[in-house]
């Protein structure tokens, strides 16, 4: 047999291609199937084989140098047979005469590619068949449009898991940070895995504090492709420069990067126990509120500006509170009073802002206590959307 060398081991009528190099990111990494048969083979031996071997749904058919010329199905093998005098008819032929053509690919040619050429026409076949062959023209493997998606998806979801934990050594491995007379707590968990929500705190001096929480647009992983920019630059910025050179470089590099078609809502925020002043710049984010004896203080009117990403030259709109001791700034995101419950129902801002205050009274860590209230009113109801928190106590 000409085709028999050290690339091929013989199995009766069938055989198997044994696949050369694998690159990572060819399209033989995807191949499962590498069962074929000579032209000359008769259909009666294979369909005796293919009994056998019910684990093989298709062989590839090659001439004498092991070329390949198409494929039979099991399935439209046993559909001919089936036939009136099908057996008899087809039963002495050789398989040649019921070959099926499949398209046909280099085994070493680059799989996303090739992804991107196939996924988009495919229709609601996926068992659909591709060959490959090797740089001699030898066929060297199969795969099915199924196998290419299943292949695609376990990347996806092998890149989620990575992105998610280098988003939660990025976030939460941040020190709880405290300084004379002030602490923060905070807290963050991602609705998918990873997401789009990022606090950040960095202790400037005994007295003084910058922090800030953002809410990305969307979610997955182009959200966290942004989260790790912003906490990137936020780690990397020279925060003695003040907030408006900061918001400038973040919104130019939002704008720059995404072209207008992400965007991030945000409160940064600077603080100087000194004086007893927050100064912050809203950016369109909204969620936060002042505890004054454990309830709800008042708030001043508030200036807000576009979100970020939105505008490539915003102007920038500042605000000043005064806190006293035993105040609580507490910031939060959207996905706390957005979560729905088994009937329907949201957590509301007011049945969650009063869960807040109940903890900041009974003097209990709000990073304990709100995760498991907010657990418990979603139930068995999937949370919904990333919820995070930051809150800095005056003491």
């Amino acid at each position: 047999m000409v085709l028999m060398n050290s690339s091929f081991r013989r199995l009766s009528t069938i055989a198997a291609v044994q696949p050369g190099k694998i690159y990572s990111t060819s399209i033989l990494k995807v191949a499962r199937h590498f069962w074929f048969v000579r032209r000359e083979a008769l259909v009666r031996d294979l369909a005796d084989e293919f009994r056998a071997r019910p684990d093989i749904p298709v062989v590839a058919v090659v001439d004498e140098t092991g070329g390949p010329l198409g494929i039979v199905r099991v399935e439209h093998l046993f559909s001919l047979l089936g036939k009136p005098f099908g057996l008899e008819v087809l039963g002495r032929s050789n398989v040649r005469e019921i070959i099926e053509d499949c398209p046909r690919w280099k085994a070493q040619e680059e799989l996303f590619t090739i992804a991107s050429e196939i996924l988009p026409r495919l229709g609601d076949d996926r068992r659909q068949w591709h060959m490959l062959e090797d740089e001699r023209g030898r066929f060297a493997g199969m795969f099915s449009a199924q196998d290419l998606s299943n292949y695609l998806s376990n990347i996806t979801q092998r890149d989620v898991e990575s992105a998610g934990r280098l988003q939660e050594r990025l976030i939460m491995g941040q020190e709880t940070l405290a300084g004379k007379g002030w602490r923060f707590e905070a807290w963050s968990r991602s609705a998918k895995g990873i997401g789009g929500d990022l606090y950040f705190t960095r202790k400037l001096s005994e007295n003084r504090a910058f922090f800030c929480l953002c809410d990305i647009s969307g979610k997955g992983v182009s959200a966290s492709v942004l989260v790790s920019m912003i906490w990137g630059m936020l780690r990397m910025h020279d925060h003695e420069k003040g907030m408006n050179d900061l918001i400038r470089k973040l919104n130019s590099s939002v704008v720059e990067a995404f072209h207008l078609e992400k965007y991030l809502t945000g409160i940064f925020l600077s603080w100087d126990r000194s004086n007893g002043r927050i100064h912050f710049a809203d950016m369109g984010h909204s969620h936060y509120v002042v505890f004054r004896d454990g309830r709800l203080g008042r708030i001043p009117p508030v200036r807000t500006n576009l979100p970020l990403g939105l505008d490539p030259s915003p102007e920038l709109l500042f605000n000043t509170w005064s806190l006293k001791l035993g105040d609580v700034l507490f910031v939060y995101s959207d996905g706390f009073p957005e979560q729905e419950n088994p009937l329907g129902a949201e957590f509301e801002k007011g049945p969650f802002l009063r869960t807040v205050a109940r903890c900041l009274r009974e003097n209990r860590p709000l990073p304990e206590e709100l995760p498991r209230a907010f657990d418990r009113f979603r139930g068995a109801v999937p949370q919904q959307d990333d919820a995070t928190f930051i809150a800095l106590y005056v003491e």
